[in-house]
């Protein structure tokens, strides 16, 4: 593995980090708020929502999964490493991604 590599899985880390702080500041002001009883703010709201929190989901498992195999690694095979403990730990952040992000679709129907 090298160090490029690992930089720019870092850098692609932080975004993710990034926008799920943006997606879930917004959840708090838009939908756990009062302002989640004036429609046309809360249905733009939510659909801004998704689209972050679909975008998240879909950079945090691209990342992982190259990040995988630039590293070699597999999970299923192997010592276990720092590296997939990190991977797994990004794999059940995905998860929860998409468990905020069908609530957010939940409460839009």
């Amino acid at each position: 593995m090298d160090a490029a590599s690992l930089a720019q899985y870092t850098n692609d880390s932080k975004n993710v980090c990034m926008y799920t702080t943006i997606s879930i500041i917004l959840i708090l002001i838009f939908v756990i708020s009062p302002l989640n009883t004036f429609m046309m703010t809360s249905i733009f709201s939510k659909l801004i929502i998704i689209i972050i929190l679909g975008y998240t989901l879909y950079k945090n498992y691209t990342i992982t999964t190259m990040f995988s195999r630039n590293s070699g690694t597999n999970m299923m095979s192997g010592p276990w490493t720092s590296i997939k403990t990190n991977m797994s730990c990004s794999y059940l952040f995905s998860f929860f991604i998409l468990l905020l992000l069908l609530s957010v679709i939940r409460s839009l129907l």
